[in-house]
């Protein structure tokens, strides 16, 4: 069974301002893992003599973007902080655009997970 396979019926709306924290969760998440990437990055280039402008800019851009990420992560948070809990939203659609079936599991309603062994998605590949 994939997410897609979940019906209307087994995915329950769910408050905004929940929704809005798991996004938040995933963000900083993925801010880590690119921070994680940085010193392998600067163990690469200790060994060149000098460095070419877009490599420079290869570097600032992921600087970037771990910072534009981490950002976004604060605003939903702090977005979501005074948003009433009985605005309620319908996520189906939304997931169904998403093609990691581990990250449409984790953004199910609380409610209606669906048991990540049994959500891969045709196409799905670990290789680590």
């Amino acid at each position: 069974m994939s997410i897609r396979d979940v019906s209307l019926d087994d995915c329950p709306d769910e408050p905004l301002a929940v929704i809005l924290m798991k996004v938040q969760r995933e963000l900083a998440e993925i801010a880590e893992l690119m921070r994680a990437i940085e010193p392998v990055f600067a163990d690469v280039d200790r060994s060149r003599e000098e460095y070419s402008a877009a490599d420079v800019a290869a570097l600032q851009g992921l600087d970037l973007a771990i910072q534009k990420t981490l950002g976004l992560a604060d605003f939903l948070t702090e977005l979501s902080s005074g948003l009433p809990q009985e605005w309620l939203i319908d996520v189906t659609t939304a997931l169904n655009v998403l093609k990691l079936s581990e990250l449409q599991s984790r953004l199910l309603p609380t409610h209606s997970r669906v048991d990540p062994e049994r959500s891969r998605a045709v196409g799905d590949l670990d290789l680590f």
